[in-house]
């Protein structure tokens, strides 16, 4: 991580990819491994899942969400997705065996906001 990543945090501005995997992989160090959390809990790269890609690429972004569902189906697993929808993080939070999908939206925008996002992952469950 860099000084321009403390400076996007540090004076508010929009936060780069760089960020938010330093954060995730302090939680996964810090908190979910050794508190055995990791097994119940996983993280999916938002370098691989963004609007970006869905639309440039949308096959090879199926193929990695669902290659990470299936490498874990047989634990039931809350896989958490940082999301950026091209200047905007959103989560999501996918438990793909109960087939429930939490959205969490700091600007309160609606799901539909984002209909490939949901297309995505309506597809990805339903191979799962």
């Amino acid at each position: 991580i860099g000084n321009e990543d403390f400076m996007q945090v540090f004076s508010h501005e929009e936060i780069g990819v760089t960020v938010v995997n330093t954060y995730i992989r302090f939680l996964y160090d810090k908190l979910m491994r050794p508190n055995g959390l990791d097994v119940s809990f996983g993280f999916l790269a938002p370098t691989t899942v963004n609007l970006g890609l869905i639309l440039s690429r949308p096959d090879t972004v199926t193929e990695y969400v669902l290659r990470i569902l299936m490498d874990n189906k047989d634990a039931e697993k809350l896989f958490f997705i940082p999301f950026n929808t091209g200047g905007h993080w959103l989560l999501l939070a996918i438990n793909p065996i109960r087939e429930i999908v939490y959205y969490l939206d700091s600007l309160g925008n609606d799901w539909t906001t984002y209909p490939d996002m949901k297309v995505l992952i309506d597809t990805v469950l339903q191979a799962f």
